[in-house]
């Protein structure tokens, strides 16, 4: 079991910030305990929740970045053949070795805030800190976004599936053990806002068995570095999914979907009785933190433990296997709505503590 107080406070990702120094100031002045290394997506395209996680697959040349469109996938590319044999090298080199697997490293133009916080990451600076977090963009989301030449999504091409999900597998394997020098336990979300398919008619091709297992194979390389697997959905979806994977955390929209999320009762009950944590982003990252105090935030989130206790899930495990977070990466929200994000949970984090 996860060994930490009850509504500590962590981010999801990204912020607004133009250099890594003002956001990791932001985050080492409101979450002590779990601090996170910030994404950058304003710096460019390849620090954002797409781009992050494509570098091998570019470096190698299977996606194409030319400029004229979105990096994508071009499988009748000449030499194919050759290259889909360079990248399963590299990935059977890195399963088969305990080393960190440096051929699936992000680049420093890549992840600037995660170089910045493995730099000067300090333990006189974070005298409070027992875990430290990092997060990947998720399998389903990454296959979903990034396109074929012909513009269909690499999901539903089972060899550039299968690229996706062995590159954020070993994309985690690698930061978990990157992370593991800082000599603190590793929390790695893999973030899904790309789940909302699921259910849509849009995607009705979209199996759950399937969804899980991709997962799985992410969460359980995770596991299998030291590092604790979480997973990230900022929308609605069928959390039964989630709360039935082999993620130590599931992570969710409390401010707006918790109405969605309260439908799964029984499954939440299953999850917290095999030692599972939920990470309630009761704080907005809208327009609408303008409007909410944390008094507000802490009552809401108490009415909506309520609710689920009085649907048998067990209020005990519920108060004690509980993280808070914001709703969603700030990445989109203005610096001052950003700060006003982190001030706000460090308070609902604090609040939630003495009750």
């Amino acid at each position: 079991m996860i060994k930490i107080p009850a509504f500590t406070a962590t981010g999801i990702g990204s912020v607004p910030h133009s250099t890594a120094p003002l956001a990791m100031e932001v985050i080492k002045n409101n979450l002590p305990v779990i601090p996170h290394w910030p994404q950058l997506p304003k710096i460019s395209a390849t620090e954002g929740l797409i781009g992050q996680n494509t570098a091998l697959l570019c470096d190698i040349g299977l996606i194409v970045d030319n400029g004229q469109r979105a990096p994508y996938f071009d499988t009748a590319q000449e030499g194919w053949a050759d290259k889909l044999t360079v990248f399963y090298t590299d990935y059977l080199e890195a399963v088969e070795s305990d080393e960190i697997p440096q051929k699936f490293a992000y680049p420093v133009d890549f992840a600037a805030g995660l170089f910045y916080f493995l730099e000067h990451f300090n333990p006189n600076l974070y005298k409070e800190a027992l875990f430290i977090k990092g997060q990947v963009t998720g399998p389903l989301t990454l296959a979903l976004t990034i396109t074929d030449q012909n513009r269909k999504s690499a999901y539903y091409d089972d060899i550039l599936k299968d690229l996706v999900l062995k590159v954020v597998e070993q994309n985690a394997r690698w930061q978990v053990k990157t992370l593991q020098r800082l000599n603190l336990p590793v929390i790695v979300f893999a973030d899904e806002p790309g789940l909302y398919a699921y259910g849509q008619s849009t995607h009705i091709t979209l199996k759950s068995n399937e969804i899980r297992n991709e997962l799985n194979q992410v969460f359980n390389a995770i596991s299998a570095a030291g590092g604790i697997p979480g997973i990230h959905c900022c929308a609605s979806t069928d959390w039964s999914i989630l709360l039935n994977s082999n993620a130590s955390i599931v992570s969710f929209d409390a401010f707006e979907y918790f109405d969605k999320f309260a439908a799964y009762a029984r499954d939440i009950t299953g999850f917290l009785e095999r030692e599972g944590f939920l990470a309630w982003g009761i704080v907005p990252t809208s327009d609408k933190i303008n409007e909410y105090a944390a008094d507000d935030l802490v009552k809401l989130l108490l009415e909506q433990i309520d609710l689920l206790v009085a649907k048998g899930v067990p209020g005990e495990r519920l108060k004690k296997q509980a993280f808070v977070t914001p709703s969603c990466g700030t990445g989109t929200l203005s610096l001052d709505q950003t700060e006003l994000v982190y001030k706000v949970l460090k308070q609902v984090s604090q609040k939630m503590k003495t009750i």
